[in-house]
């Protein structure tokens, strides 16, 4: 399967979720998050992570055909969101940081002051995430104020 459907799938995700619940069977929206999982398949024998993913993405799906709850299905863009940080944090341990090889893709060579200032970039995004794991899991579960009930959940 291609970049592009795996990354139409993964995005298209949340809206299909949210129109779907109330409406459709939370069992038969788990078929979306297999879907997801699935578009993985490729990549299982290069890397770790997508195996990891498969596994989680399973893992959730199982967990809404036994209970029929919706909550699970709102949980995997929080695990698009824990998978992000780690894969940023573990580019701080072990270089180039993220952005610093998302950078090289076009620019290989590059001065060291930029490094220095991508590896920055990367910690910043590492804050980001991390400030946005607990929002996002808090959003999902319905323990919201009221002002925070006003979004696509």
């Amino acid at each position: 399967m291609s970049i592009s459907l795996t990354a139409s799938i993964t995005l298209l995700y949340p809206l299909a979720i949210w129109l779907g619940q109330g409406t459709v069977e939370p069992r038969v929206l788990a078929g979306l998050l297999v879907v997801a999982g699935l578009t993985r398949l490729p990549t299982l024998t290069e890397s770790a992570g997508a195996r990891w993913w498969l596994g989680g993405t399973l893992l959730l799906s199982t967990v809404v055909i036994w209970s029929n709850l919706t909550l699970p299905l709102k949980l995997y863009p929080v695990l698009v969101n824990v998978a992000m940080l780690c894969v940023f944090s573990y580019s701080l341990i072990h270089p180039p940081s993220m952005v610093e090889r998302f950078v090289r893709l076009h620019e290989p060579e590059l001065p060291p002051q930029a490094v220095g200032y991508m590896r920055r970039v990367t910690q910043v995004w590492c804050f980001f995430l991390a400030l946005t794991v607990p929002s996002r899991s808090r959003r999902r579960s319905g323990h919201l104020p009221l002002s925070g009930r006003f979004t696509m959940d």
